[in-house]
């Protein structure tokens, strides 16, 4: 059900929680865009959180010793993504909202203004989106529209996309740290928020209102593959087919590609995805590895071939 609700005045902060490791470049652009927004604002808190073990965010430390609005955190060894994300949940005050900023994610001009404007709605959670919604408040009961329609709305799902209410997540951080490898820690926070307040509202903005998307700095997600799935059973019992069978359909053969990354979390997935999925869900595995085998066979002979035009030149 669609609603508009008259904005009324917030006066709650922002904590901006920024996880990096071995990047003190693309950090420092985000606190230079972030500086020119917040200005003097007493409202707003930055954290940046590196996993880095080297002191080659000296510079970066020096820049952050004189703004006072922001902080540095340098943990004592690589503790991973996933539980930089949690830590960010454990940092935030009771009476704020948190978003978690990836470091290679650059903001438009005016941002901090726009998720000010849009916290006068009120909503649980905001989800930044590419669909054509823009400060739309949406209220839903959990168990009629399950998590299938969040994740319809490319990329709500990465890190950066969403800003969550602590009043909202608080009781449900513990779920993020039991799906610790699902690689989206976050969204296991949110949708076990949702599940329990069954009742929630959500305020949709634009994407390109807030941010330009991530720069697309590459990376091994084997992790990520064989976790998801394991978002799955926080979803409504009814759900969880569909959500199974769509999501082996799509991405069935880097499935099983992922599984010499991670043998045991690949057999942990499969076993929930077939007593979800049944039949189909097997049925669909095996072609996952029927491409992932043909895949393999075709960059074979493709080598092949490329050394045999290579002799052929040079005799």
């Amino acid at each position: 059900m669609n609603s508009n609700v008259p904005p009324v005045t917030s006066p709650r902060g922002l904590l901006i929680y920024i996880p990096t490791y071995r990047r003190p470049h693309l950090v420092f652009e985000r606190l230079v865009e972030l500086d020119s927004q917040i200005g003097n604002s007493s409202h707003v808190r930055v954290v940046v959180a590196d996993n880095s073990e080297t002191d080659e965010s000296e510079e970066l430390q020096k820049w952050l010793d004189d703004h006072p609005t922001f902080s540095y955190r340098q943990h004592p060894g690589n503790i991973g993504p996933n539980a930089n994300f949690l830590l960010g949940f454990c940092e935030a005050r009771a009476n704020e909202r948190l978003w978690i900023l990836a470091d290679d994610t650059p903001l438009v001009p005016g941002a901090i203004d726009t998720l000010h404007s849009s916290f006068c709605m009120q909503a649980d959670f905001y989800a930044f989106t590419r669909l054509p919604k823009h400060q739309l408040i949406e209220n839903f009961q959990f168990s009629e529209c399950g998590i299938g329609h969040f994740l319809e709305h490319e990329p709500w799902g990465l890190v950066s996309s969403a800003v969550y209410d602590l009043e909202f997540v608080r009781n449900s951080i513990e779920s993020g740290f039991l799906t610790h490898n699902s690689s989206f820690p976050h969204l296991s926070i949110l949708f076990s928020a949702m599940r329990n307040a069954e009742e929630f509202s959500v305020c949709w903005l634009q994407e390109s209102t807030v941010h330009r998307g991530s720069t697309g700095v590459g990376g091994d997600y084997s992790l990520s593959l064989t976790g998801f799935p394991l978002l799955f059973q926080l979803a409504p019992p009814w759900e969880r087919r569909e959500l199974t069978l769509g999501w082996m359909r799509e991405y069935g053969r880097k499935f099983e590609q992922a599984r010499l990354s991670y043998p045991f979390q690949y057999l942990q997935t499969r076993a929930l995805l077939f007593s979800w999925g049944g039949i189909s869900a097997k049925l669909l595995l095996l072609k996952g590895k029927f491409e992932f085998r043909l895949s393999k066979f075709r960059f074979v002979m493709l080598l092949y071939k490329t050394l045999k035009s290579i002799d052929v030149e040079h005799p």
